[in-house]
């Protein structure tokens, strides 16, 4: 079986390099596979000349996979469902996100006029166009929940093509992650909180800060708070001004003895040494993208309670009070609330990350890597 898998690859900062990286060093003991790797270029010339060199490329495959990524130069994401026609192989593509078509009025309220409408709307109903036409250039499409599934089909793609298999979860060994850090945190007895992902409006982080203003002083004296994560190729425009609209808020509301930003790549021992040794995961994100989140995923095997926001990336996969706590996105009364509960519950703790490593042990890479076998077995019988 000879299977060209078409993605982003780090150092290109994005979830779906991550994601493809690891179900590659999976897939690649068991079948020949090949990476084409799409980096980001403003070039339009190089762009047309990556679509015309993929097509030659595919045509010595029997099935080429492609990894959706927003982050494709624009030329190669326009040009794609024509080459997709034009490739006579079996074709397979894997979506990890999908653009919510309705606003919340609401959310947008302050700011709302009729350009702001037209723009808003017509920017996803065009995204969903295309989508859905790129979906119908495709043998499979691979999606990662039961709701993405619903809401592509509801979107005009056939629902027989669409096959659900769940994002990996990476495995770990917890015991044998050891941090000098995590001992001398112990010994200040302070319960430890992290966040993870990408700093960028979406992720919730001022949302973050103002519940932790919100909360008592005796409370705040017992937690440790550490923000991780950099910039996506996404945000990496606005990434320093919104860095220090970060800043000046915890220096206004004086929570510098409580937070600590990590704002830089964090490589992957240091990363799980910091997850191994948090007591809570919070993650309040806002955005309404269907998806599922690659950060619980993450985490999932390390028996963490994880306090997340109701959005379709964690309500497609999470329980609220069986395997996390679940607030409103938006709300920093009831955030405070759940991580005040958590800080002085430690059964409850205990409790929702037994309950949130049931999903990682259904979810890890070497499951995830066999569906896929068992996808292409499929397309080619």
């Amino acid at each position: 079986m000879d299977v060209l898998l078409v993605t982003p690859w780090p150092p290109t900062m994005s979830g779906v390099a991550n994601y493809s990286m690891k179900l590659f060093m999976k897939l690649s003991k068991h079948i020949r596979i090949t990476l084409y790797i799409v980096s980001p270029s403003k070039s339009f010339l190089k762009n047309i000349k990556k679509i015309m060199e993929l097509l030659l490329i595919s045509r010595k495959y029997r099935i080429v996979h492609l990894q959706l990524e927003s982050t494709y130069p624009l030329t190669f994401l326009l040009l794609l469902p024509l080459m997709a026609k034009m490739l006579n192989v079996r074709k397979v593509l894997t979506m990890h996100s999908i653009p919510p078509l309705r606003i919340k009025y609401m959310d947008y309220a302050d700011n709302m006029t009729l350009a702001f409408f037209l723009r808003y709307y017509l920017s996803r109903l065009l995204a969903i166009k295309y989508l859905t036409c790129l979906s119908n250039s495709f043998d499979c499409i691979i999606v990662h929940s039961m709701l993405m599934k619903q809401y592509l089909a509801s979107c005009g793609v056939k629902e027989e093509k669409i096959i659900i298999i769940p994002h990996g979860t990476t495995k770990v060994k917890v015991e044998n992650i050891v941090s000098t850090d995590m001992l001398l945190n112990r010994e200040k007895n302070k319960v430890i909180i992290i966040f993870l992902g990408f700093l960028r409006p979406s992720k919730g982080i001022k949302y973050l800060l103002e519940a932790l203003n919100l909360l008592e002083q005796d409370l705040k004296n017992r937690i440790s708070v550490k923000i991780i994560g950099g910039y996506s190729i996404q945000s990496r425009r606005n990434y320093n001004s919104y860095l220090k609209d970060i800043l000046r808020i915890i220096k206004k509301d004086r929570l510098e003895s409580i937070v600590e930003i990590i704002n830089r790549y964090v490589p992957q021992d240091e990363l799980k040494r910091m997850i191994s040794q948090a007591d809570i995961i919070v993650l309040p994100y806002i955005d309404e993208f269907v998806e599922v989140s690659g950060i619980i995923h993450e985490v999932a095997d390390y028996q963490k309670p994880v306090i997340v926001t109701s959005i379709p990336k964690f309500i497609s996969e999470l329980t609220d009070g069986e395997n996390c706590l679940m607030v409103r996105p938006k709300d920093p009364r009831e955030l405070a609330k759940a991580m005040e509960v958590l800080v002085k519950d430690s059964y409850l703790r205990k409790k929702l990350g037994e309950n949130l490593k049931k999903l990682a042990k259904q979810t890890y890479w070497c499951i995830v890597s066999s569906k896929h076998l068992s996808v292409y077995k499929e397309l080619l019988n």
